[in-house]
Formats: structure tokens, C-alpha cells, sequence
């Protein structure tokens, strides 16, 4: 779909946490998401973090 161009109301950013990484680093990750809302329309109300494996 993407591909043929179809707009979607949605961000989505899966950031990859470096597997010599034991933990996420807030701050880098907070500095990833204020760069998503500074260059994209945000609703900043509707911002959901979430993760999978050791992004959980």
C-alpha cells in the first residue's frame, strides 16, 4: 500500500536498541521522539511508547 502511494493517519518509529545496549537510554529516546514531532504534524495527546522483547 505504501507503494501505491496510500496516505495512512499514523507515525510509526521502531527504533533498534544495540544489542551491547543492556538498557534503552530515556534521554536518547525521548531526543528521538521530540525530533519525530518537530519535523511531522503530531498530536502530542496521542503519542503511545511501547516495545517488544527488550523494548518491553
Amino acid at each position: 500500500m505504501i507503494d501505491e502511494s496510500k496516505e495512512f493517519p499514523f507515525i510509526v518509529v521502531s527504533p533498534q536498541n544495540p544489542s551491547i545496549a543492556p538498557l534503552w537510554d530515556d534521554q536518547t529516546l525521548m531526543a528521538l521522539v521530540d525530533d519525530v514531532v518537530s519535523r511531522y504534524v503530531v498530536d502530542s495527546t496521542r503519542i503511545y511508547l511501547t516495545g517488544m522483547s527488550r523494548g518491553g
